[in-house]
């Protein structure tokens, strides 16, 4: 695999990331967003640290681990 065509699957794969964290009614979690990307939960938990540091999402830690949610947009409500 070409790191051309790494690259363009990482993109789509943060893209279907902030898509399932939009539509979900509540923060989620590693394991959850994992299922939903049909991916490991170390490759989904790298594409929400990523879309972390890029300012695209939000998180929390909780008791036992972290959970992640779409930053809001300045005037959005949720």
């Amino acid at each position: 695999m070409s790191f051309k065509r790494k690259s363009s699957l990482v993109e789509e794969l943060k893209y279907e990331a902030l898509e399932i964290l939009r539509k979900s009614n509540l923060p989620l979690g590693v394991g959850d967003v994992a299922k939903q990307l049909n991916v490991s939960w170390s490759t989904a938990r790298a594409i929400l640290l990523t879309l972390e540091a890029e300012g695209l999402v939000d998180s929390i830690k909780t008791a036992k681990s972290k959970v992640y949610f779409p930053k809001r947009e300045s005037g959005e409500n949720r």
